[in-house]
């Protein structure tokens, strides 16, 4: 049997919306730093969220790791934050919970994603290889 490395992505979209604003500066300041980004109301962006396995495919069933399960454990992690306000309705992004206590963006987004999905594991391959990316769409 010819065993080799594969290499295999799960990729989701979503929109969310968050406003950028530090409470460390003036609204002068916010204002002056984040531009339109600092509207009150917030602003709204649409988001790829990508997870790459690679790994060796299991002797027996021929995957690398079960993507239904993957697409599940996904989907709970999506459902907290697509169509959402980050600011106002995921915890985690509100002052004193984010590690930044304000200004989500980009970066913290992907720490929120990263540390919600359950990394997945196989015994018969510890090298299996995990990886999350996301990237902002373009309008």
């Amino acid at each position: 049997m010819v065993r080799g490395v594969v290499t295999m992505e799960r990729v989701e979209t979503f929109s969310a919306a968050h406003r950028l604003h530090s409470n460390q500066l003036s609204e002068e300041e916010n204002q002056r730093v984040y531009g339109k980004c600092n509207n009150p109301n917030g602003h709204g962006h649409n988001y790829v969220w990508k997870v790459k396995l690679r790994g060796i495919p299991d002797p027996e069933t021929g995957m690398v790791y079960d993507l239904a399960e993957l697409k599940k454990d996904m989907k709970t992690v999506l459902d907290t934050v697509d169509h959402k306000n980050l600011d106002k309705d995921v915890e985690w992004f509100q002052v004193g919970v984010c590690i930044w206590r304000s200004v989500p963006k980009k970066s913290s987004l992907f720490l929120f994603l990263s540390n919600r999905t359950r990394r997945p594991q196989r015994d018969d391959d510890p090298s299996l290889f995990f990886e999350n990316s996301i990237i902002k769409h373009a309008k």
